[in-house]
């Protein structure tokens, strides 16, 4: 769902497809360039009509258009895709994401899809910012092996120059 969209919602699946009037008409706003698997679409709150959309094929791409037209943002090599998209709600060309990487995601922070950093070694699979204090990141992820889960959340306060973690491990049976 688009923020403030009224009635705008998107979705992914083999393509992006849009709504305008709340679900009752769908149609395909990949233009040709997205025929793949999406795997993660962000919106940015302070730029009405900026999405961004990660198909299979490690492109990430930006319409200021509300998907009416895109361009590629960036190819990258350095991971198999992106999981999630976040977007700073007062910068639209911060982009904070979970790639996917050697099966596990690594968050990211991309300026205008010009500069990525990595933010962590930690490999969270989501992320979300707090509604308050976009400065403030929540990452959570899990790893399952045998009859063994870890789970472990992380924060960082400062935009994620630096992080804390707690991991839970049990013994759960599958």
């Amino acid at each position: 769902v688009l923020p403030a969209g009224a009635g705008i919602l998107f979705s992914s699946t083999t393509g992006i497809f849009r709504t305008t009037d709340g679900g009752t008409n769908w149609s395909s706003v990949s233009g040709g360039f997205c025929a793949n698997n999406v795997q993660a679409i962000g919106f940015a709150p302070s730029a009405p009509g900026r999405v961004y959309a990660n198909c299979v094929g490690n492109d990430l791409f930006k319409s200021d258009t509300f998907g009416d037209s895109w361009a590629r943002c960036v190819s990258y090599g350095w991971c198999d895709g992106i999981q999630r998209v976040v977007v700073h709600p007062s910068l639209p060309d911060r982009l904070f994401i979970v790639a996917v990487a050697e099966a596990r995601g690594h968050l990211q922070v991309c300026d205008g899809a010009n500069t990525w950093t990595k933010l962590t070694s930690e490999q969270p699979n989501d992320l979300s910012l707090a509604p308050t204090d976009p400065s403030t990141i929540y990452g959570a992820g899990s790893i399952y092996s045998d009859s063994v889960s870890r789970i472990s959340f992380y924060k960082s306060t400062n935009g994620g120059d630096s992080w804390s973690s707690k991991t839970i491990v049990s013994n759960a049976s599958y």
